[in-house]
């Protein structure tokens, strides 16, 4: 049968591989919150106006002819 040190070996052994895994589990997780970090901040932003003919906000000019914000060619 089970020897008292043979139950007590077990759940050391259970305990430790439990506490690397929380401790991998942590590490993956700050590492992913740093990456999405990083990635957040290199995102590029554009300042938007919006075409008083069509509504559609847009960086430069909306697609149809009559915009007014359209650059002359």
């Amino acid at each position: 049968m089970f020897s008292f040190t043979k139950l007590v070996t077990l759940i050391a052994i259970i305990a430790a591989v439990w506490t690397v895994f929380r401790w991998v589990e942590r590490l993956q997780t700050s590492r992913r919150a740093a990456a999405r970090r990083d990635r957040v901040s290199r995102l590029v932003t554009h300042d938007t106006v919006r075409c008083p003919t069509c509504g559609v906000y847009t960086p430069t000019a909306c697609a149809r002819p009559d915009c007014p914000l359209a650059r002359p060619h």
